[in-house]
């Protein structure tokens, strides 16, 4: 008898990755409030609908990739530095935070201001 052990968290990684990869899946995922970790998540994602940017759902499912793969709670301080400066925290926003400084510094280009 074989025992295949994968981690609650190997397959988040791997359904957020297989939404990554499908354009527009994340608006038709049956499990789609599941994936807000956190109220500051799920404020993210409504920000980046409001902001009208093209894509939203996938900068969002980039960014639980990115949390992920990486550390959930450097992400979701990052998303919280920057929507505290009314900056949409797209994936490429969030990605170049110092949380360890506790400051974003945006690109001119990060979409401002979406309220």
């Amino acid at each position: 008898m074989v025992v295949v052990y994968h981690s609650t968290a190997s397959i988040i990684a791997m359904s957020i990755w297989s939404l990554v990869r499908k354009s527009g899946a994340f608006a038709h995922y049956r499990y789609r409030d599941d994936l807000f970790p956190s109220l500051v998540f799920r404020r993210a994602y409504d920000a980046l609908q409001a902001s009208a940017i093209e894509r939203a759902d996938r900068h969002y499912v980039r960014l639980l990739h990115l949390a992920a793969s990486t550390s959930e709670s450097d992400v979701e301080t990052a998303i919280g530095l920057l929507l505290e400066q009314h900056v949409v925290p797209t994936f490429d926003t969030v990605r170049t935070c110092n949380v360890h400084q506790r400051r974003c510094t945006c690109p001119s280009s990060a979409h401002r201001s979406w309220i």
